[in-house]
């Protein structure tokens, strides 16, 4: 018995002393977790788990063939060097090792890998790494490689690794140091990528040996690297790029619709395409039916109504190439990243449901079948909506968002829960755990307590808070407007300092560096496509900007190469479409058409065109609407322009971009402002600007649709720079009884404006042309009705029958924004069919055409 007790306690002993060195080793990981996170940004360590996920997916594939193709290499160390099987069995190898979804520069680091030893560091080798220009293969070959085919992809990667490596301790958000990191973390084997290194290096030895038979040696020149995208041509071939050929197919389908239609069949409509679509305005509650209109939308604007899916419209749902990646960079932050940093600052003013404030209510929920609710109902849906947007915006890989929710007082955290489930493309988490992911925690974990896309902040005091809530006052639009700015002299710093460095609050995901800012209400929908064509719009301005050449003395063309030449930003306009709730005067001037989107903001006098040079343009160019007058919106958004006005003349307050580039100019005008008296001293103000050729795109929804039909307030109405003339018009009808008993029309064509979009292309398209015509027509006769000398193809013409196939092809492509999505092909290639269409001729078409 005593030896029993004894061994009994001594057992306990060792048990006790078991769970002391356990519970030193938990509190060791804890404080090893702590350390390392605060050495890495979880958030974007989120933001990259599906990125990685793939990524090693795709080396694991690449691991499984190269198993392959080093079976064949095995078997090519039998054949003669003159064995005529020989280039056929290199070329089979390569092309085993091109089709396992390995990039370029991937393969030539991971060859350069395997002669790296791993050292003790914050950072792994592989971050640091610059891959060399030539290198030795394990088997000690030596490779002149890469091609120069290949040194764009790793210069890109090398310049990110450098900077990456010389600020890992300042920055934030330097994702290539947060993906080593993620690796490590997750107990990924980096001696598995030696062994797979070992392999590829092997087969990359017949690779390159089969590259150099089939190319040339050329020499390497070091050329200086611009900071802005080169432009890509395409050389004439009959290879036609992949996302061409469903237009190509589409084309050929109007010839044989015109072609086979007997003449006295032909429609108008023939011309507009698209599946019929429903519009359902308002439920019977006894029919237990909703009422509806069937019709088209060719409008060719991205609205919540009818296209349903997210990306704005099927062609930007997959974006074909990493265009948007490289104009972000281009004019972005100067840390050159793998995706676009975006930050979404969002005004929630005014949202609700009916008269009660949204944040009292309840969230949208997913898990039962949403009955149907009008547009009109509740701000919920438009808030879903936008979030689905940018959801999508991170889901292409080229675009890493985060989201700033601006609100007047604390809002309920289920709402703060459910937006940031609504993004998990963006490293949001859903609302549930599913039983069957056995990769989460069973626990519940709030958003204020790990990493999240959204950052609600409450701009207002107790003092302020009714101004915030007020519509008329501009509060929420100022303080928008000093987030994304952040000039520096909201921190009270009195001297001039660099506009790169925000003083704004830490804590503000608005203080970090950013590439692309987006300032919006709630009500405004923001897209993938909007995204797109604004940078490609802010990268076309400044090429237009470095294209050295002389103004022509023709009062059409501006250029942007001289001092003073004007600082241009593309800008927004919004569109509503008509509802149930308008008025009969919107119905009465849109005629009754429920499916076209119209502007009330502006008019046909809001603005005039111009043609800005840019040399790497086919023609040199390209056509601009040049915004005249400031947007007019209506009570109670008028007020609020007046007290704080747009950052860009003519442009929106309610939706606008800038790019980090255009930012620091714009703090560097009003800094100067701020410190001087003399106002003229601190240059021009920005001014909006619209691609012609791209206009739909910069026509944003108004998702409520309850503008249209809306009186303007007395003296600020779109058109105030022609007031006299129009007055002058109106007194002409009256006078001829032109409207006579009809004052209500007359109060609709003269008193509201509604301004449909397919007008604005017209308006815009016809008055470039006709600036043009007055230039090349010697005796240039301005009572003339019509053209003299040039005109457009598609407009002047009299509108009986279908424009021809291709017209109306070309205008298709330039409603949707195909004219920047595909600007490779139609800026490039030797097809000139729809350069006026995307507003690249500047001379139209002649009138004996």
């Amino acid at each position: 018995q005593p030896a029993a007790q004894q061994q009994q306690q001594q057992q306990e002993e060792e048990e006790v002393e078991g769970e002391e060195v356990e519970g030193e080793e938990e509190n060791i990981m804890e404080e090893e977790t702590t350390a390392e996170d605060e050495l890495v940004d979880p958030m974007a360590m989120q933001m990259l788990r599906s990125n990685l996920s793939h990524r090693i997916e795709s080396i694991q594939r690449g691991n499984r063939l190269t198993e392959t193709s080093s079976i064949l290499i095995k078997s090519l160390s039998d054949l003669d060097d003159n064995h005529i099987e020989l280039v056929t069995w290199m070329r089979l190898a390569a092309g085993t090792i091109l089709h396992s979804d390995i990039g370029v520069a991937d393969v030539v680091d991971i060859v350069a890998l395997y002669d790296v030893k791993e050292v003790e560091s914050c950072i792994s080798p592989y971050t640091a790494l610059c891959s060399p220009t030539d290198m030795k293969t394990a088997d000690g070959k030596h490779l002149v490689f890469p091609t120069l085919e290949t040194l764009h992809h790793i210069s890109d990667r090398c310049q990110h690794r450098q900077a990456n490596n010389n600020n890992n301790n300042n920055n934030r958000g330097g994702e290539e140091l947060e993906e080593e990191e993620r690796l490590h973390d997750n107990g990924y084997n980096f001696r598995g990528w030696l062994w797979t290194s070992f392999k590829l290096s092997i087969a990359l030895t017949f690779l390159a040996s089969a590259v150099i038979s089939t190319l040339s040696s050329r020499s390497v020149e070091d050329k200086e690297s611009s900071s802005l995208p080169v432009r890509r041509r395409l050389e004439a071939t009959d290879d036609i790029p992949g996302y061409m050929k469903p237009l190509l197919k589409d084309l050929k389908e109007r010839e044989k619709l015109m072609k086979e239609t007997p003449p006295e069949e032909v429609k108008y409509w023939f011309e507009y395409t698209g599946p019929l679509q429903k519009y359902y305005y308002r439920y019977s509650v006894s029919r237990a039916k909703a009422d509806s209109f069937e019709g088209r939308d060719d409008s060719g604007v991205v609205s919540s109504r009818f296209v349903e899916n997210a990306g704005g419209g099927t062609f930007h749902e997959n974006l074909p190439d990493d265009t948007l990646l490289e104009n972000c960079r281009a004019m972005g932050h100067s840390v050159a990243g793998k995706r676009c940093r975006v930050l979404i600052t969002l005004n929630m003013v005014g949202a609700g449901r009916g008269a009660t404030m949204l944040w009292e209510t309840t969230p949208p929920n997913d898990s039962y079948p949403k009955p149907w609710i009008s547009e009109q109902e509740s701000a919920a849906t438009h808030l879903e909506r936008n979030l689905r947007e940018m959801n999508a915006m991170c889901a292409t890989g080229q675009m890493v968002l985060r989201v700033q929710v601006l609100v007047c007082e604390p809002i309920p955290g289920q709402w703060t829960d459910w937006m940031d489930s609504m993004l998990p493309d963006c490293g949001g988490q859903p609302l549930t755990k599913t039983a069957h992911d056995k990769n989460v925690d069973t626990e519940e974990v709030k958003v204020e307590e790990r990493p999240s896309p959204v950052q609600v902040v409450v701009v207002a005091s107790a003092q302020t808070s009714d101004s915030c809530h007020d519509l008329k006052s501009g509060f929420m639009e100022k303080r928008m407007q000093d987030l994304v700015l952040a000039p520096p002299y909201l921190s009270g710093t009195k001297k001039a300092a660099d506009p790169a460095i925000k003083t704004t609050h830490p804590d503000l995901i608005s203080s970090d560096d950013h590439d692309l800012y987006i300032a919006m209400k709630w009500s405004s929908l923001v897209t993938t496509r909007a995204v797109f064509s604004f940078l490609q719009a802010s990268v076309d301005l400044a090429h237009a900007a470095a294209t050295p050449t002389e103004l022509d003395e023709d009062g059409v063309t501006v250029a942007l190469d001289g001092p003073s030449s004007p600082f241009l930003i593309p800008s927004f306009v919004r569109v509503s479409y008509v509802s149930e709730e308008n008025n009969k005067v919107a119905k009465w001037r849109m005629h009754g058409d429920f499916f076209h989107p119209a502007a009330w903001e502006i008019s046909k006098d809001s603005y005039d065109m111009t043609w800005i040079p840019d040399k790497t343009l086919p023609q040199n160019g390209q056509w601009w609407l040049y915004m005249a007058e400031e947007q007019m919106p209506v009570n109670p958004e008028i007020y609020a322009n007046e007290v704080t006005p747009p950052i860009v003349q003519g442009g929106s307050n309610f939706f606008w971009m800038i790019t980090e580039k255009q930012r620091r100019e714009l703090v560097k005008t009003s800094s100067c402002k701020h410190e001087n008296s003399k106002k003229e001293d601190c240059g021009e103000e920005p001014q909006a600007v619209i691609p012609l050729g791209d206009l739909e795109s910069f026509l944003i929804n108004f998702t409520p649709n309850t503008a249209l039909g809306k009186k303007h307030v007395e003296g600020r109405q779109p058109g105030y720079s022609r007031a006299k003339e129009m007055q002058v018009d109106r007194d002409l009808v009256r006078e001829r009884k032109q409207l006579k008993g009809q004052e209500d029309i007359e109060k609709a064509l003269f008193d509201y404006t509604v301004y449909a979009s397919a007008l604005i292309h017209k308006d815009a398209t016809l008055k470039a042309a006709r600036a043009r015509d007055a230039v090349l027509t010697e005796k240039f006769e301005k009572e003339a009705v019509g053209p003299q000398t040039v005109k457009s193809s598609y407009y002047d013409v009299t509108i009986t029958k279908p424009r021809q196939p291709i017209m109306a092809w070309c205008q298709h492509i330039s409603r949707r924004g195909l004219c920047s999505l595909y600007a490779t092909y139609f800026r490039s290639s030797t097809d000139t069919r729809c350069h006026e269409a995307c507003g690249l001729q500047k001379n139209w078409t002649p009138v004996n055409k």
